[in-house]
């Protein structure tokens, strides 16, 4: 067989290059949707500590046990060769292991004699968004580095929660009562019946 019958056939085998769906929104959710689920869980446990007051640090290391899962499956889209795989694997353990090892030292007693409950708090979710920003640079997974700065970008939010639940309460009681005082008050307009 000549290499121009070679090439025809390889180049018919292969026909035009597969054409790519634009996603609606669903699909956009349905691909994102891990990425959204770990941003919620951390908020979550966030907002179950600001308004609560109770730490949970057993969710904290559960969830950084995930998190380690799920920036070894997003980086495995870039690994190419079984070597990259377990160099992939292997850093994203060494890396969540020591954040992890961090969580542990901060939920020891001596530690958190010295700390309050909302200072370990808040130093958590700041190692949690410092450790998913750099598992997403290791992992070449832009998608983990945007939810760590967005986590990284809540620290202060928290914190002002946890300072002026107190004004947030009474700010949110205050809407409903002007928005009842609305739907009350508001002038009622006779209903004209046609004739």
């Amino acid at each position: 067989m000549s290499a121009s019958t070679a090439d025809g056939l390889i180049g018919s085998q292969s026909g035009p290059p597969p054409v790519r769906r634009r996603r609606g929104f669903i699909g956009f959710l349905f691909a994102e949707l891990p990425y959204i689920l770990i941003l919620l869980a951390a908020l979550g446990g966030t907002s179950y500590r600001a308004f609560y007051g109770q730490p949970i640090l057993g969710y904290w290391k559960f969830l950084l046990v995930a998190f380690a899962v799920l920036c070894i499956w997003a980086g495995l889209t870039h690994a190419k060769t079984s070597r990259q795989v377990y160099a992939l694997i292997w850093t994203q353990v060494l890396h969540w292991a020591a954040f992890y090892a961090a969580v542990l030292i901060l939920a020891t007693s001596s530690v958190r004699a010295e700390l309050d409950d909302d200072a370990i708090s808040t130093l958590i979710l700041t190692l949690l968004a410092l450790a998913l920003f750099l598992a997403g640079v290791h992992a070449r997974a832009w998608r983990l580095g945007v939810v760590g700065v967005v986590l990284g970008a809540t620290v202060p939010a928290v914190t002002w929660i946890q300072t002026s639940s107190t004004f947030i309460a009474f700010s949110a009681a205050t809407f409903v009562v002007v928005v009842l005082a609305f739907f009350v008050f508001r002038p009622r307009v006779p209903v004209r019946k046609a004739a």
